[in-house]
């Protein structure tokens, strides 16, 4: 009945419109961060996508992911639920992202050292207390949490409504995480060249 109704197709028909004009407007990066996955896919089997919201606006930020950066993690089902991301910030950049939330230390070396880079963890994980009642963050299906190695300090703690992370597998074999690419099939042929070469 409601894929019938005339006042149902037209507010599905705005959603869809809405979500193609946040996914492709030029700050999204979502055409160039596409990109960059179907390198990933091709070259290594697998492409890791970061979509979070806009700084200071509505909509999204797409931003491709470096393999070495990430770990992922899949539940019972098979679906990709837990990723950990081990990545450098600025000084500058931290102070920009957090502000006040910042640590201590990181604010003091601002104006002396504004490129030192600092190593900061990002996990996010199934929520387990979630409290589905709650608008903030302790209601979200998932539990972001930022840690900045160097000091030791749990920055922020967060969440999403869906996993932020997409990740993209080219092709898997039974018990494998990480996904194969063509470039696997040929592999002891690029090495022979290589040697020849």
């Amino acid at each position: 009945y409601l894929m019938k109704d005339r006042d149902t197709k037209l507010w599905f028909e705005q959603v869809n419109d809405l979500l193609f004009h946040y996914r492709y407007a030029p700050n999204a990066n979502y055409a160039s961060q596409q990109s960059e996955i179907y390198g990933s896919l091709g070259s290594f089997g697998t492409g890791c996508l970061f979509v979070d919201g806009l700084a200071g606006g509505k909509g999204f930020r797409y931003k491709a992911v470096f393999l070495g950066e990430v770990y992922f993690v899949e539940n019972h089902q098979g679906i990709i639920d837990t990723v950990y991301r081990c990545f450098t910030m600025t000084t500058r950049q931290i102070v920009q992202k957090w502000g006040d939330k910042a640590p201590a230390k990181i604010k003091e070396e601002l104006r002396e050292k504004p490129e030192n880079e600092h190593e900061i963890v990002q996990c996010v994980h199934p929520r387990s207390d979630r409290d589905p009642y709650r608008a903030d963050y302790k209601g979200m299906a998932f539990e972001s949490l930022y840690i900045c190695k160097s000091t030791k300090e749990l920055i922020s703690e967060g969440g999403y409504r869906t996993m932020p992370y997409i990740v993209s597998r080219y092709t898997t074999i039974p018990g494998e995480n990480y996904g194969r690419s063509p470039a696997m099939d040929v592999l002891p042929a690029i090495k022979t060249l290589n040697e020849e070469k």
